[in-house]
C-alpha cells in the first residue's frame, strides 16, 4: 500500500490511476490525516450474488412470525 500527499496525488493522479488499475491500494494524505483510499473497483462475480442470495433465502426459512392469519383478520373486523 502506498501513501500519498494530496497535493501529489493531484499532480500524478493519471500515474496513480495506473497503479490502481493493476492492483495497487493508495492511501490520500492531508498532512497526518488519511482522507482517501484509492482501490481497484471488484465486480461482483455471478457466483458471489448467487451465494448472497442463498444465504438471504436460508435466513429467510428460519425466521418465522408468531401471528396468524385468522388472528390478524379478526383484529381488523373490530
Amino acid at each position: 500500500m502506498r501513501y500519498i500527499e494530496e497535493y501529489e496525488a493531484k499532480i500524478h493522479l493519471e500515474e496513480l490511476l495506473e497503479q490502481v488499475q493493476n492492483g495497487k491500494q493508495i492511501i490520500i494524505m492531508k498532512g497526518n490525516s488519511p482522507i482517501a483510499k484509492l482501490l481497484p473497483f471488484a465486480k461482483n462475480s455471478v457466483k458471489d450474488v448467487q451465494n448472497a442470495i442463498d444465504d438471504l433465502r436460508a435466513f429467510r426459512r428460519k425466521q418465522t412470525l408468531e401471528i396468524n392469519c385468522k388472528s390478524l383478520k379478526d383484529d381488523g373486523r373490530k
